[in-house]
């Protein structure tokens, strides 16, 4: 199952604060992840207009601060159990459209909380209590 958030309703622009009223759809969406005992997958996307400040150096540090604000919600505020979530920042590189217009460029800025049964694949279970065991 993927559930697709747009950007515009969970963010201001150029920013990864939660917006009230996103609260209100993440909390929705929590009730459905409750019920289920799958792996969470939370997917941050960004249009490909340049981004440039302190807090965000470019889009990929944005989509992932954006991801795990969504997650942050569902496990912090929601109580969702944070073992089955995983984070990733895409960046601009996954559009949905092409970024030529301001409505392309609003659909590819959003986050995707993709729901499996299954964890990603190549992240072991060892990898993933020691991240520090995989680095050469």
């Amino acid at each position: 199952m993927r559930i697709v958030l747009t950007g515009d309703v969970l963010f201001d622009t150029g920013q990864a604060d939660l917006r009230p009223a996103a609260r209100q759809s993440l909390r929705t969406i929590a009730e459905i992840l409750r019920r289920t005992p799958y792996v969470v997958n939370v997917v941050g996307h960004t249009d490909n207009v340049p981004m440039s400040s302190p807090r965000y150096p470019s889009n990929w540090e944005l989509s992932t601060a954006r991801a795990c604000q969504v997650a942050r919600f569902l496990i912090d505020e929601m109580g969702l159990p944070g073992d089955r979530f995983f984070v990733s920042g895409h960046s601009y590189f996954q559009p949905v459209k092409p970024n030529d217009t301001a409505s392309n460029r609003a659909a590819n800025r959003r986050v995707e909380i993709i729901i499996t049964k299954d964890r990603p694949r190549g992240l072991s279970f060892a990898q993933q209590s020691s991240p520090a065991a995989a680095l050469p």
